[in-house]
């Protein structure tokens, strides 16, 4: 007989599903509601579109920025990230968005 999965649903996010929608939303900041599921998917746990925004609002992963924020804080670069985002204009986008062009400018001679 075919094996039993739990599906999760808005109200029924159990430990797995938590920890899976938590992990994709730092993974793949970008995913929406809709496309985080089907990565989900692939590893075996089942939970519905309307069970995503749940967890995410529980952990304040909401928004994309707050993926990326949290994405950065276990990112390597992050110690390059922060400085950029001192200075007058630079946000959090802005800064990754030259990092991710640039690379690690730490390896830049001064003069």
């Amino acid at each position: 007989m075919a094996e039993h999965t739990q599906m999760a649903g808005p109200r029924t996010a159990g430990a797995i599903h938590t920890r899976a929608a938590t992990k994709n939303a730092t993974g793949f900041p970008s995913y929406g509601q809709a496309r985080s599921p089907n990565g989900f998917r692939k590893l075996g746990v089942f939970v519905s579109p309307s069970g995503v925004r749940p967890v995410w609002l529980r952990h304040g992963l909401a928004n994309l920025k707050p993926r990326l924020k949290a994405l950065v804080a276990e990112w390597p670069l992050a110690l390059v990230v922060n400085p950029l985002q001192a200075m007058h204009g630079i946000a959090l986008i802005s800064a990754l968005t030259f990092i991710a062009k640039l690379g690690d400018v730490r390896r830049l001679k001064h003069r």
